[in-house]
């Protein structure tokens, strides 16, 4: 009687543990192979975004929102390749002369962090990011990422169909019926700012934003988190993009006055924006250092 009773209880043990796997393999079904892989790349964003390392021995801090195929990075880190960048006199001012600049990053304290949703750019980036480290430069890209107003997963239109370097590649449709949609993960970029504040070290922060309109979505946090203050960044360039029918004329207007403001900040000076697009070298093809 006593073995009959066992035996019962195992097979309903067996039945549960069979029910489960049926379930699993049920949900693993109706997940798609580009959910999966979502998932996968914004938690190696989240783990590479690490509290207490990522801005470790930063004092001069270059953001690149919007990198593209990175050349502005490569303007900070090699100005001898970019003769006519626009952005070398910003660089000049805030990073200190261009010899000093090709110095390891251990000595300098320059550090680069870019982003960039367009998952053309991955691999460049990504070899971009190894070659510098090779020569003792600081250089990070959140690659495929999207910088939004939250956390979490957007869709990135390619705009352009693959022509002059996807610049007008947004997470807004710009009237192009052909335009298409890929997902990409997110980063909340007054998050980002919030913990470079909290965890660098002091000294010179400046940000480059081409957005391709997200702008509109991501700076009013950064106003309203007091982000867009001297002590949190140093200098904000920025290129404004037109009339979308996403973004209401008003609402754009209003976004323009409060970052342009220089009263935002309850404490101390507020961030000097400047509105420059330099769009120098944008078929970049100078080899990366050590290459012919």
């Amino acid at each position: 009687m006593m073995s009959t009773r066992l035996g019962i209880a195992l097979l309903a043990v067996l039945a549960v543990a069979l029910l489960a796997l049926t379930t699993l393999s049920d949900s693993m079904r109706h997940a798609t192979l580009p959910s999966v892989l979502e998932d996968l790349s914004f938690a190696r964003h989240a783990q590479q975004n690490d509290e207490h390392q990522l801005f470790a021995g930063c004092s001069h801090i270059f953001l690149d929102v919007g990198s593209n195929r990175g050349t502005h990075v490569r303007k900070l880190f090699e100005p001898q390749k970019y003769p006519n960048a626009k952005y070398h006199a910003l660089f000049d001012q805030g990073f200190g002369a261009q010899e000093w600049r090709r110095r390891p990053s251990a000595e300098t304290g320059i550090c680069a962090f870019g982003f960039e949703a367009n998952p053309r750019w991955t691999s460049t980036l990504q070899q971009l990011e190894v070659s510098y480290a090779r020569q003792g430069w600081r250089a990070k890209w959140f690659v495929p990422a999207a910088v939004s107003d939250k956390r979490g997963n957007v869709t990135f239109w390619l705009n352009d169909e693959g022509q002059s370097n996807d610049w007008g590649a947004s997470a807004i449709v710009h009237g192009n019926k052909n335009a298409k949609g890929v997902s990409v993960p997110s980063v909340d970029l007054s998050d980002f700012l919030a913990q470079l504040n909290r965890t660098a070290r002091s000294g010179y922060r400046l940000m480059k934003m081409d957005i391709e309109s997200a702008e509109y979505n991501v700076l009013p946090p950064l106003v309203e988190k007091q982000l867009l203050c001297k002590y949190v960044l140093d200098m904000l360039t920025i290129e404004w993009h037109g009339a979308s029918w996403a973004v209401a004329k008003k609402l754009k207007k209003d976004v323009k006055r409060n970052v342009r403001s220089s009263d935002k900040c309850s404490s101390g000076p507020s961030t000097e924006v400047k509105e420059l697009d330099d769009e120098s070298y944008v078929n970049d093809g100078v080899p990366l250092p050590g290459e012919r």
